[in-house]
């Protein structure tokens, strides 16, 4: 998802611009940069659309259960991302019905 050019730029800018150098198919590929305390309703309206939830918000667990609990209602698959130090991790949850991690504790 990221490699060392990205260091010092945005997130969200690097992984929409790594994502479509290696998209193969043709998925269409959306971003969208946006404060979620005040665009919750915005992100609601486009996972609506979506077929797949990218997470990538950096302001901890309760902003990340908001929207694995969307995706959930909506069936979606859910990828979150994050990292820490040198280290970057990815989690899938495949849009079963069924809750992830987060939503059961």
């Amino acid at each position: 998802m990221y490699t060392s050019n990205d260091v010092g730029k945005k997130k969200v800018d690097c992984a929409i611009q790594n994502s479509k150098f290696h998209n193969v198919g043709n998925t269409i590929i959306e971003g969208h940069d946006m404060n979620a305390l005040t665009n919750f309703d915005k992100i609601v309206e486009l996972a609506k659309q979506a077929t797949a939830i990218f997470n990538l918000i950096d302001h901890g667990d309760y902003w990340d259960a908001a929207i694995q609990s969307l995706c959930l209602k909506l069936n979606l698959p859910h990828i979150v991302g994050g990292n820490f130090a040198c280290c970057a991790s990815f989690d899938f949850y495949r849009a079963q019905g069924k809750p992830c991690f987060v939503c059961t504790a």
